[in-house]
């Protein structure tokens, strides 16, 4: 469960500038953090998860991943360790904050926010599926609803 936000949101790169996934020097890459100094194969082989992760669920892809580090050295499955309870402090800060500006929304962007939540927690949907649903929601929605939950998606960041 603590990797299935990562790893939707690394699909779909909307963790790129936050730090926490990627280190700032290796932004440009795009190798997560705990692959920092790795070898261009164990970065590879982890790429190759990500790239087939379209169609599988949150579960699916947490399984993959932790499969894939179990099968690395030492000093990764550290990191990846690190990068999970990293993670998963980083999830809570940000669900508080979540939580504070549903509080300011408007009746309308409330509404939107259960919507797109329940997409985005749904354990049945695929990243491919949930980023089309997400999508399809938000193209949907009112120009100023879409603005209001942009501004508090970009201050709670």
């Amino acid at each position: 469960m603590m990797m299935k936000n990562c790893i939707v949101l690394i699909a779909v790169g909307l963790f790129v500038g936050t730090g926490i996934v990627f280190g700032a020097e290796e932004e440009k890459t795009k190798i997560p953090k705990f692959l920092e100094g790795s070898d261009a194969k164990t970065v590879e082989e982890f790429e190759k998860i990500l790239s087939k992760s379209g169609d599988l669920t949150d579960k699916q892809i947490d399984e993959a991943i932790d499969a894939w580090a179990e099968k690395q050295s030492a000093g990764i499955k550290t990191k990846y360790i690190e990068f999970r309870d990293e993670l998963k402090k980083y999830q809570e800060t940000s669900e508080a904050a979540h939580k504070a500006s549903i509080a300011k929304f408007t009746a309308d962007a409330k509404s939107a926010d259960e919507k797109l939540s329940a997409v985005a927690n749904n354990p049945a949907f695929s990243a491919k599926e949930k980023g089309q649903k997400l999508e399809e929601i938000i193209s949907k929605l009112p120009k100023n609803v879409q603005e209001e939950i942009e501004k508090a998606m970009k201050e709670g960041s």
